[in-house]
Parts: C-alpha cells; sequence; structure tokens
C-alpha cells in the first residue's frame, strides 16, 4: 500500500488506536494498583584491604578482594540481623535478605549495597544499617582474627623467652670456654635471633589496620529510585497500546469490506464519490437541515458529470428500501429551472403517497399508461413524477424533455430503481439510460457487491457516473 493509504487507514480508523492507547495505559495503572510501588535505596562503602603492609602491594587492592566473599559477608546472619533491628517496625532478618542486593564493582574496592522496600524511608534506613554493620563485621572478623594470631605469637614468645632464661643459666653456670660454655652461647644467640623474629612479627601484626571499610556515600545522600516508575509504565503502555492500536488499524481496514468513503468506491470500481446524504425514512425529509446541503453537492457533481445537455440517468438503490435520494434530486433541480421528469420504478404505494403530500403532486388527466400513474407539482410546474410498476415499463428514452412534457433543452429524467426491482427492469433502464447513479448504505454495502454491480453496468454498455453513500439516522 502507498503511503496515503496508510494514512488513509488511521484517520478512519483513529478510534481503534485512541482505544489501544487507552487500553495500554489502562493496563500500566492496573499492574501499578495491584503492585505497590517499591523504593530503591542505594550505600556505597570502600572495603578495607587489611594487610601488614598497606602501601607495599605486589597486586592491585581489588584483586586481593573476592567478589563472592565480600556479598556473602553482606549478606551475613550478623549484618542483616543487626539492620532488622535498625529498620524496626517487627521485620525479620529473612526480609531484609530478600530485599538486600550487594555488588562489588568490577576493578575497584567498592561495594555497592541497595535495599529496597515499600516504604521509602525503611529503605534507605535499611540500606545505611547494612552498610554499617556490613564494615562493623567485617572489622570484628579482623580483628578477631589478629588476636588470634598475637595470642600465639605471644605463646612463643613466652616459651621462647623461658629457653632463654635456662640457656643463660647453663653459660652462667659452665666454666669459661669450656665446650658446655660455648654451646650454651651458641644457643643463646639461635634464641635471641628467634626471639627478634618473633617480636617484629609482633609489631607487623598490632600495626594491621582491622577498619572494615568506610562509608563513601551514605543511601541519605543518594537517590532513591521507584520501582515501577509510575510515569514510565504508564506511558509505556500508553506507547505499546497506540502501537498496537495502528496494527490493528491497519489490519481492520485491510479485512474490512465494507464501503465508508471514497478509498472504498475506488476499490469497488462505483465511480467518484458525489456526496454522503444524511436521511430520514421521509423523501422530501432529506432537504431540512444539513442534510439539504448534503444534497445540493449531489446534484452539483451530477449535472457536472451529465454535461448540459438533455440526459438521462439511472438512481439505481441499493439501500434495502426506497431511499429519498432520487426525490431530493428531482425536487432541487426543478427548483433551479430544470424539466425534470422522475419515473419511480416499482415502489410501494405509502412511498407514493408520502411523496404527493411532500412535493404537491396532482394526477396528469390523460398521464400515463397501463398500470403508470402520472402526476405533476402544483410548486413545481418543471417537475413531473411517473410511477409505474417493473412489468409496464417502457423503454426509458434517450431524450428527457418530449416524455416530461417540456420543451426545454435542460430537461432531465431521473429513474428511480430500488433495491427490490427485478433485474430485467433494472438492467433495462441501464441500457437506455447509459448512465447510472448508485445509492449505497454507508457502512453496510460491501466492496464486492458494488463491484458486482459496476460489472453488470458495463456489461449492458452503461457508465457509472458515481455514487451516493446515504447514512439513515433512522
Amino acid at each position: 500500500m502507498e503511503l496515503g493509504r496508510y494514512l488513509t487507514a488511521l484517520r478512519r480508523r483513529w478510534l481503534t488506536v485512541v482505544l489501544c492507547g487507552a487500553i495500554g495505559a489502562g493496563l500500566g495503572l492496573g499492574y501499578l494498583a495491584l503492585r505497590p510501588p517499591e523504593a530503591t535505596a542505594t550505600a556505597l562503602v570502600n572495603v578495607n584491604v587489611i594487610s601488614a603492609e598497606p602501601f607495599n602491594y605486589t597486586r592491585e587492592p581489588s584483586g586481593l578482594l573476592d567478589p563472592q566473599t565480600e556479598v556473602q559477608l553482606a549478606r551475613s546472619a550478623e549484618v542483616v540481623s543487626g539492620a532488622a533491628l535498625a529498620i524496626g517496625d517487627g521485620i525479620r532478618p529473612s526480609e531484609v535478605r530478600a530485599g538486600l542486593r550487594a555488588e562489588l564493582i568490577s576493578d575497584a574496592t567498592v561495594l555497592r549495597i541497595s535495599y529496597s522496600d515499600e516504604d521509602r524511608d525503611d529503605a534507605v534506613t535499611g540500606a545505611d544499617a547494612v552498610a554499617e554493620g556490613y564494615i562493623a563485621y567485617r572489622s570484628a572478623q579482623a580483628e578477631a582474627k589478629l588476636d588470634a594470631i598475637t595470642s600465639q605469637l605471644t605463646t612463643q614468645r613466652n616459651e621462647l623467652r623461658e629457653a632463654l632464661r635456662d640457656v643463660n643459666e647453663r653459660l652462667a653456670a659452665a666454666r669459661p670456654n669450656s665446650p658446655r660454655a660455648i654451646q650454651a652461647d651458641s644457643d643463646r644467640q639461635l634464641l635471641n635471633l628467634e626471639l627478634d623474629s618473633l617480636l617484629q612479627q609482633i609489631n607487623a601484626v598490632n600495626g594491621i589496620d582491622t577498619t572494615g571499610g568506610t562509608v563513601l556515600t551514605p543511601a541519605t545522600a543518594n537517590e532513591v529510585f521507584l520501582s515501577p516508575n509510575r510515569t514510565l509504565l504508564v506511558l509505556g503502555g500508553l506507547v505499546i497500546g497506540l502501537l498496537v492500536g495502528v496494527v490493528v488499524a491497519f489490519v481492520r481496514d485491510a479485512l474490512d469490506r465494507r464501503v465508508v468513503d471514497d478509498v472504498d468506491l475506488s476499490r469497488a470500481d462505483g465511480g467518484r464519490l458525489l456526496g454522503t446524504v444524511r436521511s430520514t425514512h421521509r423523501p422530501a425529509g432529506i432537504l431540512d437541515g444539513a442534510a439539504r446541503d448534503d444534497l445540493a453537492i449531489v446534484r452539483e457533481r451530477l449535472l457536472a458529470a451529465l454535461g448540459h445537455h438533455r440526459q438521462v440517468a439511472v438512481v439505481d438503490d441499493h439501500t434495502g428500501r426506497p431511499s429519498n435520494v432520487a426525490a431530493g434530486l428531482a425536487e432541487m433541480l426543478a427548483q433551479r429551472g430544470e424539466s425534470v421528469e422522475l419515473l419511480l420504478v416499482d415502489h410501494p404505494d405509502d412511498y407514493l403517497t408520502t411523496l404527493r403530500e411532500d412535493l404537491a403532486l396532482e394526477p396528469v388527466a390523460g398521464g400515463g399508461a397501463g398500470g403508470a400513474v402520472q402526476l405533476r407539482s402544483t410548486r413545481l410546474d418543471s417537475l413531473t413524477v411517473t410511477s409505474t410498476p417493473a412489468a409496464d415499463l417502457r423503454p426509458v428514452p434517450a431524450r428527457a424533455g418530449g416524455t416530461a412534457g417540456h420543451g426545454s433543452t435542460e430537461s432531465v429524467c431521473l429513474v428511480a430503481v430500488p433495491a427490490g426491482a427485478p433485474q430485467s427492469a433494472r438492467l433495462t433502464a441501464v441500457r437506455r439510460a447509459g448512465s447510472v447513479v448508485l445509492v449505497v448504505p454507508r457502512r453496510r454495502a460491501r466492496v464486492q457487491e458494488i463491484r458486482r454491480v459496476a460489472e453488470e453496468v458495463r456489461g449492458v454498455g452503461a457508465r457509472i457516473v458515481g455514487t451516493v453513500l446515504l447514512h439513515r439516522k433512522g
């Protein structure tokens, strides 16, 4: 399809697009109602790498940290229990762990701690509590480990001191330069070396910084994110709904074979659109209000198509019951001075009775032949109406002037054929007139039906001047 066809489909199906967009936005609001928004607060912690030589790394500090170990420390029972106490409101540690997320940033010593809760303040409190608890727990672990190492080294130091005391006593009791004295002196030197090394280790351990880390940015200083985002969710639902609506509009337009406008008429070979007319049940009621303007447009376009000479046109009605298009056109043509004959083929008696009242019709003495009835309007001298059964239909004259009883060269004969007329009478009128105006119900007639009628019209050598879409109000 061309771009114009897409735009036409959107114009015709705009309500479908709007409806789908509203449904999408409504689904977004419904989701928000079913799932309350969740607040997520984030705290950033700089993890301290605990080492005896903090300024003499053979590897990058980030390489000395195990990401999984740090995450598990942040989710440990002691940390989440402390955070649960800080948050309060009877929250359980398992609930804290469910809302906790921890991640060690790649190639850095920064741990990102996020905590989610329905309440914004609780989320901020939880994130900060976990961060402080993580640092405290990590410090406590380091201190406990260093205390165990220090205790072991202290025991070793005390044992060395006892041994050194024994060696000194042996050295004092031995005779100078004797083998015992030499051995005791040698043992004393070795013990002093070991004791010096042990004291250095104790001093190094005592100098290790056991601080677990520091809070770089507390949750109170960071932005709190709401999930799902109300605005994005509703707008996303609206956009998705509109996109679905566009697709549905294209599909519906492609599958819908009803006639709505000139685009459908073009697909159905129904000629140009002469106009869309709003109608009532009464034949002349079409001339009231906006409907009069509708028919005036049809009249001008019809005259332009017929040309400025005497013409016969069949008003081929496919609306299911006799419409008021032919009668309204005849009256409006007569009002502008045209000599008009309206030939009604096989119309019901009640329709003719109503038409006689609306157009002030009186029988013509000696008019008509067979079952035909000829009437003339006392209000419009140039209008003649002939009602005839389909069985008594005489050949439609190619020149309307003589039939109408007027010598004007500007005469028009309109042959109104209702939907229930026999096909033979319809084709006879169409063949003799040569020009056909289709009247079809808007949004009820289908493309294939009009295409079939167009093929029949071409089959008898006639042409479709145009089509009138009739929109009945009641």
